[in-house]
């Protein structure tokens, strides 16, 4: 009898299913929603297998169950999670164990099957879910367990699969092992046998990069001046050749989980040979000293650990060991710096409060400047106090020591703490700080133990206002205590200051201010002790802006007060010392009516404003006199604003006359004051700032002081279109008068001091080469050097 492939392969499926079910002894179990499908739809799909004979392979069965068992297995569904819930995804460096749906795919079964059997079990994924064993999960076959998942209850028949792979053999474990499995594999949405976790190394980020720099440095250094009653000059020229290799290797990883330890470092090391030859001359008289350098091999690399970094207590560590000559720019002088920094924070499970403890480690070693090291230890607490939590409250400690290698150290130790009051019910506020500051200096070359000093400062601020927006009033108050003891070589002084200040502001109107202030100060040393109050009040008035023209607009000023001081050495110690002030200006300002480059329009201004300090009383005479200014002024002034150049000009005359005093005299003023800035694309364009200022001063006795001052930058890229080449530059100039100058300093004959430096390079790929010159004159001292730098590169890894 010749059967058609497609139903054969159907029998023989019913078949093998029939037989499984006897076997195994238990009900099959479908899905809630393949269930009442069944129950509406009793009838058998078959799709047209492929294939011919034996080897045709069923590619979809849907299973047909009858009424109360189809009942029975969807109540037996409803009580099993959803599959999306039971879904655990593995975390994504963590191993896959044992035994997971992973591993149970991959390990090879070689029980007997028939072809029946066979065919069932070769449904693609694709195909329609078919029954279960009853405790079986419904997990996708792409799911993948979670080695650190709490354990969850399990089903009787899971309980009973599960084995102990390090438990010992029980008796007859081998017949039971020899006996045939029955005829059906655990389809991949069976969960696995519970099995041993394996783990491995986590994947490591890696890079590798070596580096190839040829320098040549030309310098000249100019010095003029004079030594006693003779000029003398000198000048040095300076020539070095360097050539650096570099070999550096980059790791990242972690350990376990990424928020149990981060781990990263590299290590790297620097050959370099230097060549230099100097000449000097000093008043005419030359001499040469050539110096090769042999080659000079060095490490250096970094590292950092992050343990916990989510969690109440993360722990940071790192430490660096930087040259100088490993960075992308060489400079004239080589610089190694190591460093170390911890770092522990700590927060409790409930409550606001912060703990934090570090330490950082710096040493650095310069050819020049010689080396030094800096160290630090550092702790805080915070927290916030009251039933609401809202008095913020922090405080931490600080220690500090710095020592140089040519001898001598500072160290110094600070302790603070601030506190915030915020009543809920005022608007009231009260902060508050304390500091204590303790500093020792040591000197080798210095005789009686150095410098020590203690400071101690306690200080609070407490600001309030009605809560009626009515009444404009704002009143602040200060309380401060200071006490500093100082000692050096044998000898102590110590002074104490007390004082307390009350203000009040009002705001009467738009136009109307009113100041009263008042203050007593209290100083105490083991010499002296004075105590002095200040007293205060003053009244600014300004109008309202009113129409002048089309465009213009007026307004003026005035305002007026007075002052009393009493004690302080200053003021003689005796009675009171009244002042009184007054003042009164006017401003006129508006647009021209011409443009500028057709696009802006200018903006002039002109005000005068005069003042007055009376002395009230003949103690007040006796200090200082009457003094009165008046002063006439006016501006012009133009903006240019747009998407990539904007800039400013201004230009001020001032004229201004004091009538007793110390200053009293006649001055005029002229200052004008440039600035722009512009760019383009970064690809295609440039950038460029320029700030420009000049004034000039006519003093009393008729001479004239001129100063300035110019500072530009520029920066172009992709110079001639060729992408790559760019040129920056930077120009400082300052100028003045040689009137201004002091004849007995070099500066009095080089009143023009500037400095410019500009930058040339030429990348492509992992290919640089770089052109710096360098131009300054300052002091006295004339600098040039030029410095040609060639480097390449190359990095591996990811």
């Amino acid at each position: 009898m010749r059967l058609i492939p497609g139903v054969a392969a159907i029998l023989f499926a019913s078949i093998g299913v029939a037989g499984q079910r006897e076997a195994l002894g238990v009900g099959m179990a479908a899905p809630a929603g393949l269930a009442a499908e069944a129950a509406e739809r009793p009838f058998l799909v078959a799709a047209v297998a492929q294939g011919m004979g034996d080897a045709a392979v069923v590619q979809e069965i849907k299973s047909v169950g009858t009424g109360p068992q189809a009942a029975a297995q969807e109540a037996k569904s409803v009580m099993r999670e959803p599959s999306r819930k039971q879904r655990r995804r593995k975390p994504r460096m963590a191993e896959v164990p044992l035994g997971s749906p992973v591993a149970a795919q991959a390990i090879p079964q070689t029980t007997d099957k028939t072809a029946a059997q066979a065919a069932v079990r070769e449904v693609p994924k694709s195909a329609a879910p078919v029954k279960l064993l009853a405790g079986e999960s419904l997990k996708a076959e792409d799911d993948e367990a979670d080695p650190f998942s709490s354990s969850k209850p399990r089903s009787a028949a899971q309980k009973t699969e599960e084995s102990d792979p390090f438990a010992v053999p029980k008796p007859g474990a081998a017949t039971a092992e020899a006996q045939p499995v029955p005829a059906t594999k655990p389809t991949p949405e069976a969960k696995p046998a519970k099995g041993g976790k394996r783990y491995a190394m986590a994947p490591i980020r890696w890079a590798a990069r070596v580096s190839e720099t040829f320098g040549l440095l030309r310098e000249s250094r100019t010095e003029t001046g004079s030594s006693g009653a003779a000029p003398f000059s000198m000048l040095t020229r300076k020539r070095t050749f360097t050539n650096i290799q570099t070999a550096e290797m980059k790791l990242s990883s972690y350990v376990m989980q990424p928020y149990i330890a981060l781990v990263n470092g590299g290590i790297g090391v620097l050959s370099s040979k230097e060549n230099t030859g100097t000449v000097t001359t000093s008043n005419g008289v030359s001499g040469g000293n050539v110096r090769s350098g042999n080659r000079d091999n060095k490490l250096f690399g970094n590292g950092a650990l992050s343990l916990f970094a989510r969690s109440r207590f993360p722990f940071t560590a790192s430490f660096a060991v930087t040259d100088s000559r490993a960075g992308q720019e060489l400079g004239g002088e080589e610089t190694t710096i190591k460093s170390l920094n911890l770092q522990q924070n700590y927060r409790p499970v409930i409550g606001p409060s912060r703990y934090s403890l570090g330490y950082q480690l710096n040493t650095t070693a310069a050819q020049r400047a010689g080396s030094y090291s800096y160290s630090a230890l550092n702790g805080s607490y915070s927290t916030k106090l009251g039933s609401e939590q809202d008095q913020p409250l922090y405080s931490s400690v600080r220690r500090t020591v710095s020592k140089s290698r040519q001898g001598g150290g500072l160290t110094t130790d600070i302790l603070s703490a601030q506190h915030t009051y915020l009543p809920p019910d005022s608007l009231l506020s009260l902060k508050s700080h304390a500091n204590f500051t303790r500093t020792g200096q040591e000197d080798d070359g210095q005789q009686g133990g150095g410098a020590r000093a203690r400071f101690l400062q306690l200080s609070s601020v407490a600001s309030w206002q009605p809560e009626d927006e009515e009444v404009p009033l704002f009143l602040t108050g200060t309380g401060r205590y200071f006490r500093a003891v100082t000692s050096a070589q044998g000898s102590e002084s110590a002074n104490t200051n007390i004082s307390g200040n009350v203000s009040a502001f009002y705001d009467a109107s738009t136009n109307l201010k009113l100041n009263a202030d008042a203050s007593v100060t209290r100083s105490l040393s083991r010499v002296s002790s004075d105590l002095i109050t200040t007293q205060s009040g003053s009244a600014t008035y300004r109008s309202d802006n009113i129409k002048m023209g089309n465009k213009s607009s007026y307004f003026w000023t005035a305002n007026g007060g007075a002052t009393n001081q009493t004690g302080g050495q200053f003021t003689g110690g005796t009675g009171f010392n009244p002042r009184a002030f007054a003042g009164i200006g006017h401003i006129l300002s508006g647009p021209l009516d011409f443009s500028f480059l057709g696009k802006t329009v200018p903006r002039y201004s002109i005000g005068q404003d005069a003042s007055i300090n009376l002395p009230m009383s003949e103690n007040a005479a006796r200090i200082t006199e009457r003094v009165g200014m008046l002063r006439n002024s006016a501006g012009l002034s133009n903006t240019i604003g747009g998407e990539r150049m904007s800039g400013s000009v201004s230009a001020t005359v001032t004229d201004t006359k004091v009538y007793g005093g110390l200053n009293a005299g006649h001055t005029r003023t002229v200052a004008v004051n440039i600035g722009g800035q512009g760019q383009q694309p970064i690809y295609e364009g440039y950038g460029a700032k320029v700030d420009a200022k000049m004034e000039t001063t006519r003093a009393q006795d008729g001479r004239m002081q001129t100063s300035g001052a110019l500072a530009g930058t520029y920066a172009k890229y992709n110079i001639f279109g060729v992408r790559g080449l760019r040129y920056r530059g930077q120009l400082d100039i300052t100028a003045r008068s040689a009137a201004s100058t002091n004849a007995a300093s070099t500066t009095a004959y080089k009143p023009l001091a500037y400095a410019l430096d500009q930058h040339l390079s030429y990348r492509i790929g992992q290919n640089e080469a770089r052109l710096t010159a360098f131009l300054d004159d300052k002091n006295g001292v004339k600098h040039a050097s030029l410095f040609l730098q060639l480097r390449a590169w190359r990095t591996l890894g990811n």
